[in-house]
């Protein structure tokens, strides 16, 4: 979770990604390219057995493919993303509605120090995955509905 006011750009995505978002980003890439390339800044568990056609990993890419094929994204619509997400701005006050802010130790797309920043700032609670990436849910699914449950039954 990053949100401005609470961190910097630089730690909303990490500056080692900027290359390579911007090259998507402005010249594109086919779809496996671009899934690829999602995967690989996103997931680690999933991304780290994509060269092995027995698994599970490629049969997500291939379907992340096929999805993209059929609804294409606009080059256009990344930028967009890039640029709205740079721009957009969250309270600083507390939502009234109690939260559970998940994250990461090892998000290699954005600074989990972002999610624990947040959660400082609104008192809210945060349960931290020591070995997934950014897409905690595709990474590790059981452990965010665990999270969820335990946080629920607080």
């Amino acid at each position: 979770t990053s949100l401005r006011p609470f961190s910097p750009f630089y730690h909303r995505l990490r500056p080692a990604n900027y290359p390579t978002l911007l090259r998507l980003a402005l010249f594109g890439g086919d779809a496996k390219t671009w899934e690829e390339t999602i995967l690989r800044l996103t997931s680690h568990l999933a991304a780290a057995s994509v060269e092995s056609p027995a698994t599970s990993s490629s049969q997500l890419l291939a379907n992340w493919i096929a999805y993209r094929q059929q609804c294409p994204v606009a080059r256009r619509n990344v930028l967009r993303q890039l640029v709205a997400a740079a721009r957009s701005r969250a309270p600083f006050a507390k939502p009234a509605a109690r939260m559970l802010i998940l994250a990461s130790a090892q998000d290699a797309l954005v600074n989990p120090r972002c999610s624990q920043v947040l959660a400082c700032a609104w008192q809210s609670e945060i349960a931290i995955h020591p070995s997934a990436g950014h897409d905690l849910p595709l990474d590790d699914g059981r452990w965010v509905a665990q999270q969820i449950r335990r946080w629920l039954q607080e």
